[in-house]
């Protein structure tokens, strides 16, 4: 038999009082997390435009929906089963655009490192001591992927209060390399941070915040990714807008 527990049982008395007298109870929203505070954010700058670099299967723009983001979404995404995905989730929203390609500081080709879990696939070789805790992080094939520049992709883009988030496995500065004649028209920025390093060659994050700042950027949040059973935090997904 279901167990019914007290705290259930005074939430249902509690809902019941209320509706006597014509009120609801209603869950606050976390303040605190990432999803409200880029709500915030995008209504605050009036951001005109999302920009979804790294988009494995969209969960960051789903993430941002839910949050109550209703503008255009334009989502990047190199790896092919993540990027099916991706595209038959976003052709339920006419607001929502996919793109099938790897961005860099430079257009070419480049080997990324698909992982048996797509979320983690980087052009770095993972680190030794990551992949001993983490299975999904192995390298199942190593694959030729298009890369573009965000200078070349969003020339001809109508935009100008885009948010840009990067998420793309020890490549961010690299991105934000491609997008120098961009960024004059971003007014927000989310990078990944790295502390403890899960790529090969990845920027430490003091390198990232120093980069921020000579982009004009200050931090306006920052959010714990993942730890280490030390407590001791792996990367940061860390929040920027112009200073």
């Amino acid at each position: 038999m279901a167990r019914t527990s007290i705290a259930s049982v005074s939430k249902h008395a509690v809902r019941r009082g209320l509706a006597r007298v014509g009120l609801s109870l209603e869950r606050a929203p976390n303040r605190l997390g990432a999803p409200y505070h880029l709500a915030r954010l995008l209504e605050t700058y009036r951001a005109d435009c999302v920009l979804d670099v790294g988009a494995n299967r969209g969960q960051f723009a789903s993430m941002l929906r839910g949050a109550g983001y209703r503008g255009p979404l334009i989502s990047f995404e190199p790896v092919p089963e993540a990027y099916v995905e991706l595209a038959r989730l976003a052709a339920k929203d006419p607001l929502w655009t996919t793109h099938q390609v790897a961005l860099g500081d430079q257009p070419g080709m480049l080997t990324m490192n698909v992982a048996m879990s797509s979320s983690v696939s980087s052009f770095l070789p993972p680190t030794d001591d990551y992949l001993a805790t983490y299975e999904g992080m192995r390298t199942k094939r190593a694959e030729e992927v298009p890369v573009e520049t965000l200078d070349r992709l969003a020339s001809e883009l109508p935009y100008e209060r885009i948010f840009l988030k990067i998420d793309t496995q020890g490549y961010d500065l690299r991105v934000l390399a491609g997008a120098s004649a961009l960024v004059d028209r971003v007014v927000g920025i989310e990078i990944e941070m790295s502390v403890i390093p899960i790529y090969e060659g990845s920027p430490y994050y003091i390198e990232s915040l120093t980069t921020m700042r000579e982009l004009g950027f200050t931090p306006s949040g920052i959010f714990p990714v993942e730890s280490d059973p030390r407590m001791r935090a792996y990367e940061f997904d860390g929040v920027f807008v112009r200073s």
